[in-house]
C-alpha cells in the first residue's frame, strides 16, 4: 500500500485520490512526484484490466492470423 493512491475507472477517468496525511509535511515537489507515480500506476493497471477483459471476450472469436483487436 502506497502513501498516495489513485482510483481510476475503466475509461481512464480518475475516480478518487487518497493522500496519507503524513505527506502533508513533505515538500510540494515530493508530493507531486508521488501523485504522478500513482496516476501512472493506475493507468497501467486500468489498461492491463481492459486488455484482460478484451482477451477473455475475444477468446471464442475466430479471427484471421495477424489480426489485432483495437483497444
Amino acid at each position: 500500500a502506497g502513501l498516495v493512491k489513485v482510483r481510476m475507472k475503466g475509461d481512464m477517468a480518475v475516480a478518487g485520490v487518497e493522500i496519507d496525511p503524513s505527506l502533508m509535511q513533505e515538500p510540494q515537489e515530493i508530493l507531486e512526484d508521488l501523485l504522478a507515480a500513482a496516476v501512472n500506476d493506475a493507468v497501467r493497471r486500468a489498461q492491463s484490466a481492459a486488455q484482460e477483459c478484451m482477451a477473455s471476450v475475444a477468446a471464442g472469436i475466430s479471427l484471421p492470423d495477424g489480426f489485432k483487436m483495437p483497444i
